[in-house]
């Protein structure tokens, strides 16, 4: 019994696009169909990046920047450090809050 080749083909062909469709997906998330993509080198020297190379590097693994985009855009930048802000924010919020909430209980 011969394997229905259309069916198989169809199928890989499918998968494929759908791959091809995720990564397309995330390459919009971090901005790549708005601005060029820079190697890291390359990004720390724009007007808008504060990091250096190294710090670059740091700064995207710990904000959870895909590793497998070998760039980085302006867009996908700006986008964490926007998040990392927001973060920053919202723990000092909580903070204060606890503080607060700790300094009336003692009163």
């Amino acid at each position: 019994m011969s394997p229905d080749w259309q069916k198989l083909h169809k199928t890989i062909s499918e998968d494929f696009w759908a791959e091809e469709d995720a990564k397309s997906a995330e390459a919009k998330e971090w901005g790549f169909d708005q601005s060029p993509g820079f190697s890291f080198a390359q990004a720390s020297e724009q007007d808008w990046c504060k990091h250096s190379e190294r710090e670059l590097k740091k700064f995207l693994k710990n904000a959870g920047y895909p590793p497998s985009l070998k760039l980085v855009t302006e867009v996908g930048y700006k986008k964490l450090l926007a998040d990392r802000q927001k973060a920053r924010r919202e723990a000092n919020k909580k903070r204060m809050r606890l503080k607060r909430e700790k300094n009336k209980d003692q009163s």
